[in-house]
C-alpha cells in the first residue's frame, strides 16, 4: 500500500500549474484551478492533459497488476482548505461517482461532449453517454494485418520501440489472465472482459496473435 501511494504521490498531475490533485481512499480527483474562456483550444488543452495524466498512472501500474476506471467530465467543483479540513463538492464529482458505479469495465472514459477535444488519443463508444479512451499507445505503432506477423525488428528496435511494447504486452496479458480466472467472482471477470473487447476493436488481429502465443513478445517481433 505504501509503494502505491509513493507511486501516486509521484504523478506528472502534481507537478503542472494549472491542476490541483486530491487523493482520498481509493479515489483520485485531478482538475483544472482556473476559469478558463473555454474555447476550442482550451477544452484541447485540458482534456488531452487528463488524458496524459491517465496515461502516466496507467503506465506505472502496470507492474503491480493494478487496474482503474477513471472518468472525465466537464461540470460545477469546488474545492477550498478550510481551517481544519479541505472542502470539495460539485456537480462534476456526483457525476463521476456514478458513472464510475455504471461503467463495467476498467480503463479511461471520457463524457461524449468532450471526446472531440481528447487529442491524439484513439477512442471507441463504450455505452450512451461515454466513450472508452485507449491508453495503451505503443502497440498502434506495429498493427498490422494477420501475415505480417511476426514483423521485422527493424520495425522495432530502432526506435527502442521493444521497452514500451513490453509494458503493453504486459497489460494485455494481465488483463486476459483476470478475465479467464474463474476464481474471481462474475463481476469482477466482466471488467476485464470488457475492457479486452475494446481493446479489440482496433487491435483485433494483434490481440489474436498474442493470445495464441501465451502473450509470448516473439510472436510479435
Amino acid at each position: 500500500v505504501r509503494d502505491l501511494y509513493d507511486r501516486l504521490d509521484s504523478l506528472n498531475a502534481h507537478e503542472h500549474t494549472s491542476f490541483s490533485v486530491i487523493v482520498f481512499s481509493d479515489t483520485i480527483v485531478v482538475y483544472n484551478k482556473h476559469d478558463l474562456d473555454w474555447d476550442e483550444d482550451d477544452k484541447t488543452a485540458l482534456v488531452s492533459r487528463l488524458c496524459e495524466f491517465a496515461v502516466d498512472l496507467f503506465y506505472r501500474l502496470i507492474s503491480q497488476d493494478i487496474h482503474f476506471r477513471a472518468y472525465i467530465c466537464c461540470d460545477e467543483f469546488v474545492h477550498w482548505k478550510m481551517r481544519h479540513i479541505e472542502a470539495f463538492y460539485g456537480r462534476a464529482l456526483v457525476q463521476s461517482y456514478h458513472r464510475e458505479r455504471e461503467i463495467q469495465c476498467t480503463g479511461l472514459f471520457v463524457e461524449n461532449a468532450l471526446v472531440p477535444y481528447i487529442g491524439g488519443f484513439d477512442s471507441d463508444k463504450y455505452d450512451e453517454h461515454s466513450h472508452y479512451v485507449h491508453l495503451i499507445e505503443y502497440v498502434r505503432q506495429i498493427r498490422f494485418e494477420e501475415c505480417s506477423y511476426p514483423v521485422d525488428r527493424n520495425l522495432v528496435e530502432p526506435i527502442g520501440l521493444e521497452v514500451f511494447l513490453s509494458y503493453d504486452i504486459t497489460y494485455l496479458k494481465n488483463i486476459h489472465t483476470h478475465m479467464c480466472n474463474m476464481d474471481l467472482p462474475p463481476r469482477v471477470r466482466v471488467k476485464y472482459l470488457s475492457a479486452w473487447h475494446m481493446i479489440q476493436k482496433r487491435n483485433r488481429v494483434l490481440l489474436d496473435v498474442l493470445e495464441r502465443s501465451n502473450f509470448d513478445p516473439r510472436a510479435v517481433c
